[in-house]
């Protein structure tokens, strides 16, 4: 971006057309760490899909919520009782052993297009432990380097050839 800036400096500006510095940092530290999540999954876990939607702490607030339900006012002490309890509530509920007959439940995730506890799951873990080749990769970016460009283009934004993002394998 400061390249841009500095040759077309009578049209743009960094401090007015772009995000704040710390905005930019923060997405590029997530770009980074998501790449690095997916290179790291495909090289140690490459045997398990990679599910990026279940990394966060929502486990660990479903967790804490579960043992709320069983003990309201609960200790370390009474945590590391209740875990084997939530454990096998949980493996239940992921197993559909148990039904909820709360009306509230069967209606509350109408609507969601994609549910991974219902249906053929070997379908889904089958597909997701698919890699791409480095090769399949190179062909991939340099696809959405060009439809970026396209894109920008139709909306007059200046487009400058950034050599370095071009994959030399997918030309």
């Amino acid at each position: 971006m400061v390249m841009i800036a500095n040759k077309y400096e009578e049209i743009f500006s960094n401090d007015r057309n772009f995000l704040a510095h710390q905005t930019y940092e923060i997405l590029s530290f997530l770009v980074n760490s998501m790449i690095l999540l997916i290179i790291a999954h495909q090289e140690y876990y490459n045997t398990m899909p990679l599910l990026p939607w279940m990394y966060g702490s929502e486990a660990c607030e479903h967790f804490f919520g579960m043992a709320w339900q069983h003990l309201p006012d609960f200790t370390y002490v009474d945590l590391i009782y209740l875990i084997p309890k939530i454990c096998h509530v949980t493996n239940a509920y992921y197993n559909s052993t148990v039904i909820n007959s709360n009306s509230e439940y069967k209606t509350s995730r109408v609507g969601y297009i994609c549910d991974y506890f219902e249906g053929n799951v070997d379908d889904l873990n089958s597909n997701l432990k698919i890699w791409p080749t480095d090769d399949e990769i190179r062909v991939l970016i340099n696809d959405a380097y060009k439809e970026a460009n396209a894109l920008a283009k139709c909306i007059s934004m200046v487009v400058t050839e950034f050599t370095q993002f071009v994959c030399k394998g997918a030309i």
